[in-house]
């Protein structure tokens, strides 16, 4: 999950968006239909936790994950 460190260190937040995600992360997820399965996948593991509404993202409400 080194990629998810990277993003954080980027931006210094612990929140991570289905965007970063899919434009962020390994080339094989970059589908956000895939992204949002290897969301789940990490929720259901424990890496991350949904953000229930989403997050404001620079003026955007975006899905979002608490990378815990």
């Amino acid at each position: 999950l080194k990629w998810i460190e990277k993003i954080v260190a980027r931006d210094g937040t612990k929140i991570l968006t289905l965007t970063d995600i899919y434009r962020n992360g390994p080339t094989q997820i970059r589908q956000v239909d895939v992204a949002r399965k290897i969301a789940g996948i990490l929720v259901d593991h424990g890496y991350l936790a949904v953000i229930e509404g989403g997050a404001l993202i620079e003026g955007k409400v975006c899905e979002a994950f608490r990378i815990l």
